[in-house]
């Protein structure tokens, strides 16, 4: 649960809901599931029925978690007679999907739907209903996640191309990774242009699929695989306005990946990379890297990669130093970077005086959970790397203990004083729970911050409110805004 604490002054007045106007109303009905404005409102006077049951305000329907008895009702009262008003439906109980009486059996007499969202659903039901969307004219979001596996995937496809509207599409289609089936010749290219792929594809099909979509401008593929049989590419295809690209490369060469940018991304603008655990050192080679960008990808203005590595005889996950990478050559002095993720005080290390121009700084630690408590950054770690970013605006901790650290006796620290006086932090987040002691320090670390958010116990609730808000703080000047993120479940219920 999140809690926004805002300090004002504001009179204090007393309204009756029933006073307010039918189009704030309608505006608070907005703002709610309909399905709970229908059981909260539909029964409580002839008005709020009304309002309900006659308004021409579109309908979003979400079945995701609903009891039999009162999906029937709901089902009678406000879907059957109201198809023309639903934008949007949203199912995820398989029940659902088998029940003769669900909309999911109609949708073709939706036609003023535009977003549809099936969790959960079998394979064939998927068989059945796909073709019905055709003649749905307005609708431009789909999103799929099978419950069971689809044997033939290029099926799916094939029908979600012929869709007349679709601008977003998002598939998690369970399936076999080594069934390779060409979609057949189509006479009829997709709308769709942002993708987003969250089942294993190989790379095979991936050029049969985008051959067909070419207005797509936003791709994520979650798991990019070898293809295991040889395959005969479509004939040349462009794709003008893919600009933003996000892949999972764990599982494919580089020379691999080398040539899906020659083919197809080679206007990117915004390209995201994901490598674990794959031992192509190609991936880690500077000069390989610098050619393919100069070369074949010069609109490229965002290069984001993550490459995880996994000894196998060491338990922990390790970012590994290779010399010819380019954050490891001193000669290096990466001006552009503006965001710097630091997962282990190795990184520090080597990676401290490269970043100049930084203005976020997120810390983390990317161990396993049994070794996060023990491996997280130390303090004089972090003001070590806060010394050689001076420009840092945004500070970000997902755990911080600091265990054993004298409180008194580091403020006196002469790089802490630094530190305090140059630094330009205004924003500090920390997503686990910090207590009063680990505040105070970090407040008087960085006295220019203007927005907190903590995470707390209701212990030093009371403590941490009454320091920020002291008035001869001098550190918490500048500070105009708080957030409190609740670590407890039990908080504020």
């Amino acid at each position: 649960m999140n809690v926004l604490v805002c300090f004002s002054s504001l009179k204090e007045f007393n309204t009756c809901f029933e006073d307010l106007s039918n189009e704030l109303i309608y505006e608070i009905f907005d703002l709610l599931d309909f399905h709970h404005v229908y059981q909260a409102f539909d029964s409580l006077n002839a008005r709020f029925y009304n309002l309900v049951t006659n308004s021409t305000l579109p309908i979003e329907v979400n079945l995701s978690s609903i009891s039999k008895s009162t999906f029937e009702r709901y089902n009678k009262d406000i879907i059957l007679p109201n198809k023309h008003r639903i934008r949007s439906l949203h199912l995820s109980n398989p029940c659902l999907y088998d029940d003769i009486s669900s909309p999911i059996h109609i949708l073709s007499q939706f036609l003023h739907l535009k977003t549809l969202s099936l969790n959960n659903i079998e394979s064939k039901h998927l068989e059945y209903l796909l073709p019905t969307l055709v003649s749905l004219p307005r609708l431009s979001s789909l999103s799929i996640t099978s419950i069971d596996i689809i044997i033939n995937r290029t099926a799916i496809y094939s029908q979600i191309i012929r869709l007349p509207a679709l601008k977003y599409c998002s598939l998690s289609l369970k399936g076999s990774h080594y069934s390779e089936v060409s979609l057949p010749t189509l006479d009829k290219y997709s709308t769709i242009e942002h993708l987003i792929i969250k089942h294993g594809i190989s790379t095979n099909e991936l050029y049969n699929l985008l051959s067909y979509i070419p207005h797509l401008r936003r791709l994520y593929v979650s798991y990019i695989l070898n293809s295991w049989t040889t395959y005969m590419k479509p004939s040349p295809f462009v794709s003008p306005y893919l600009t933003h690209v996000s892949l999972d490369l764990s599982s494919i060469s580089f020379d691999v990946f080398e040539e899906m940018v020659i083919d197809i991304f080679h206007v990117v603008h915004v390209l995201r990379i994901f490598i674990r655990n794959n031992n192509d050192q190609m991936y880690t080679d500077a000069n390989r890297w610098e050619q393919l960008i100069l070369s074949h990808m010069r609109n490229l203005r965002i290069f984001d990669i993550r490459h995880e590595t996994w000894s196998r005889n060491i338990t922990t996950n390790n970012q590994q130093i290779h010399p010819s990478t380019c954050l490891n050559s001193k000669k290096t002095h990466l001006q552009s970077v503006q965001h710097l993720r630091i997962d282990n005080e190795n990184e520090i290390i080597h990676y401290k005086y490269y970043f100049p121009n930084v203005t976020t700084l997120t810390l983390e630690n990317s161990l396993s959970c049994t070794l996060i408590k023990s491996r997280s950054l130390s303090l004089t770690k972090i003001i070590e790397i806060l010394r050689f970013t001076p420009y840092i605006r945004t500070l970000i901790f997902e755990s911080m203990p600091l265990y054993g650290v004298n409180y008194k006796s580091i403020q006196q620290n002469q790089t802490f004083q630094l530190v305090s006086n140059t630094n330009m932090i205004t924003n500090v987040i920390f997503k686990q729970r910090c207590t009063l002691d680990k505040l105070q320090l970090f407040v008087a670390l960085c006295s220019r911050i203007q927005h907190l958010t903590i995470g707390h116990d209701t212990e030093d609730l009371e403590s941490i409110v009454r320091f920020l808000l002291k008035k001869r703080n001098e550190n918490t000047s500048h500070l105009c805004s708080i957030r409190l993120v609740s670590t407890c479940p039990f908080f504020l219920t």
